[in-house]
């Protein structure tokens, strides 16, 4: 089954030339359909595409219409890739056609060996926020606002229907409030549909 994901962002293809890939890549129509969308031209998170892992299930290809609508950090890339090996998945780019898979003995390794990349350009990061910050005084009792490349990070625990709220508070490591603030709500519909697309059982 092709579980479709496309993303609205400056710099990218209009939706109508990514659909057109998503099709010409072996989505059905009803896939297509069906395809997970997030809208950034406004916000830059992307609940949607957080979504995926937990609906995926082994075997499942995770259709793009290029690797570009993924995410626009190392750090963000890195832990969908890691949540899709976990879960058996096959990510494939309908522009060029390339598959990437992870064999299932392997998928924990791969997916602890990407977390692990992902952390380090995130501590690099927060190296130098800290030390941007370190000149500026902050209100007393207020947190500071998440950045762009943490509410990346916080979205994959946030949106996953896996984990309970405090589970993903604990993950974070944020206030609940706060990452509320950032990030919205964890259940709400996306664009007026389930969240959790309709699936029919896998044959035995």
């Amino acid at each position: 089954m092709h579980l479709c994901y496309k993303c609205l962002r400056k710099g990218l293809p209009s939706e109508a030339e990514q659909d057109a890939a998503l099709l010409a890549g072996g989505a059905s129509p009803e896939e297509l359909a069906e395809a997970y969308r997030d809208d950034c031209r406004k916000k830059p998170e992307q609940p949607q595409r957080d979504y995926i892992p937990g609906a995926a299930r082994e075997g499942d290809v995770i259709l793009v219409p290029r690797l570009g609508v993924l995410a626009t950090s190392d750090a963000a890339a890195l832990r969908f890739a890691a949540a899709i090996a976990e879960h058996g998945a096959t990510l494939k780019d309908a522009g060029t056609g390339r598959t990437y898979r992870v064999r299932p003995e392997a998928a924990q390794d791969v997916a602890d060996a990407l977390r692990l990349a992902a952390d380090m350009r995130e501590d690099e990061r927060r190296i130098v926020l800290a030390r941007a910050r370190s000149h500026v005084k902050a209100r007393p009792g207020k947190a500071p606002e998440m950045d762009e490349a943490e509410r990346a990070r916080a979205a994959v625990y946030w949106f996953d229907q896996s984990l309970t709220n405090a589970e993903a508070v604990e993950k974070i490591g944020r206030p609940e409030r706060l990452i509320y603030r950032a990030l919205g709500k964890r259940h709400r519909p996306a664009f007026g549909k389930m969240t959790s697309k309709r699936r029919s059982p896998r044959a035995t």
